[in-house]
């Protein structure tokens, strides 16, 4: 059978020459067969593309610097902003820094899956949920306990996984925010499959819970408006309501894509 070889590298000693060099040649070979169909030899064709892979091995190498630097900036700028929330005295201050410094985080961890494999335009989901959730939990004054159930070969869009990593900023965010005015929040986090298609995401604290009526479209705050905004990316149900418990309970049900 023919076969094909693409920047195969390839040891030559040209005519006359005592050394050898080493190029890349595309190339192909196919046996030659003779009336009976008996192989009486061997068809070989190539040509030289040891600059073009040269080149495109010199590109990896610039994208491998360019995405090394992000990272690290994506880093330095969350611990400017940690450590900031931590010196401010002000409360609403430091959350606020706080937040801000969580949100950077879900883009870095999007950057980083992209960068573990820049060719796909999609994230295994259950890696990045799992990682995200524990830089929140490192990052915030609480606790945040995480059950991820959903397959680890599911893939998720870039887009949706950036929308949904903010989603959880915001909800785990809150949640630390309100349940931790009298007590240690902790915050219990679920992401399941429903049927074949659909994710539901479940964020529920131990705080006081949601007042009567509340509804989350008629807040005017930062955080809600980032939520609807990226639920709606999402193409998302948003229901909230109260633990039996009395805390608090977000949850977000979407399509896969």
């Amino acid at each position: 059978e023919p076969y094909e070889g693409k920047g195969a590298s390839v040891t030559f000693r040209p005519e006359g020459s005592d050394h050898e060099t080493r190029r890349n040649v595309d190339f192909i070979y196919q046996p030659v067969r003779n009336a009976q169909g008996a192989v009486v030899g061997i068809f070989v064709q190539g040509h030289d593309v040891t600059d073009t892979v040269q080149a495109a091995q010199r590109q990896r190498l610039m994208i491998d610097e360019l995405n090394h630097r992000v990272k690290n900036s994506f880093a330095a700028v969350i611990g400017l902003l940690n450590l900031q929330a931590r010196n401010h005295t002000d409360p609403a201050l430091r959350e606020a820094v706080a937040q801000a410094a969580s949100r950077i985080a879900t883009l870095a961890r999007v950057h980083d899956q992209l960068y573990r494999d820049p060719e796909s335009d999609h994230l295994p989901l259950a890696a990045f949920a799992s990682g995200l959730l524990a830089d929140l939990d490192r990052a915030l004054t609480g606790t945040v306990r995480a059950e991820i159930l959903v397959p680890k070969e599911l893939l998720l869009s870039v887009n949706a996984a950036t929308a949904l990593g903010q989603v959880m900023a915001e909800l785990v965010g809150n949640a630390i925010k309100h349940a931790g005015r009298e007590h240690l929040p902790i915050v219990e986090v679920t992401l399941a499959t429903v049927g074949e298609s659909r994710l539901l995401l479940s964020v529920a604290d131990n705080g006081p819970g949601l007042p009567p009526g509340f509804d989350p479209a008629a807040r005017h705050g930062l955080g809600m408006r980032i939520l609807s905004v990226y639920s709606d990316q999402l193409d998302a149900d948003l229901t909230c309501t109260n633990t039996p418990e009395g805390g608090a309970m977000f949850r977000l049900d979407f399509p896969v894509r």
